[in-house]
């Protein structure tokens, strides 16, 4: 079943995410996703105008659908970033997100050297508002925070498999966003013995 989080009318980004979660991202072509409409390869270069193009409107469209996901409210500082980690989380390591973190290097070659993170902290809006809401007396530009927030994220869900990476991980980005009030040190806050592995059912197919 696909996340309900993706809109079913978005037919194109979905058949891209599907080729790639079918068929890999070497199999990944216009033909394929042409087929999979039921539409001609010309009719996707006139309304993406290039192939970059029809994976850069995926890649977009589906972290504005994310984002439309994150809900961020101000209150216990700690447990909405556990709640804003999980989600992100969940998303990156599901089928959709492994197929979104497949066709971002391919984005990023074509971005004439403007970097692809960029672009994505400009989408993730929620996350940028959240961060904003940071009390502290000087705290920094949130765009700088997002950046370095969503590079983390991006890195637990590659070390899926390496449960202590992913509690150094968190607990890394938890310092970017923790109020100025939450005097932890890292060696204090990290109890790396006990680190487990995020659970929980994660979107799937």
């Amino acid at each position: 079943m696909w996340p309900e989080f993706m809109p079913a009318d978005h037919r194109v980004e979905l058949a891209v995410l599907r080729c790639i979660i079918e068929q890999g991202i070497r199999e990944l072509n216009v033909e394929a996703v042409a087929a999979a409409l039921g539409r001609s390869r010309a009719a996707l270069y006139r309304q993406f105008g290039s192939w970059h193009g029809l994976l850069a409107h995926t890649h977009r469209e589906t972290l504005l659908s994310l984002d439309r996901q994150l809900d961020a409210q101000l209150g216990n500082r700690r447990l909405e970033f556990e709640a804003l980690w999980a989600d992100v989380q969940q998303f990156l390591r599901s089928p959709v997100g492994e197929a979104v973190r497949a066709i971002r290097p391919l984005i990023a070659n074509g971005r004439c050297g403007e970097s692809i993170e960029r672009l994505e902290v400009e989408l993730l809006s929620s996350l940028r508002h959240w961060v904003s809401l940071d009390e502290s007396p000087a705290p920094p530009d949130p765009r700088v925070v997002v950046r370095a927030w969503w590079t983390m994220a991006l890195a637990a869900a590659d070390w899926c498999d390496e449960p202590l990476l992913v509690c150094q991980g968190r607990e890394l980005a938890w310092l970017l966003v923790a109020p100025s009030s939450a005097d932890v040190s890292l060696a204090e806050e990290l109890n790396v013995d006990e680190a487990t592995p995020i659970e929980g059912p994660l979107w799937s197919h």
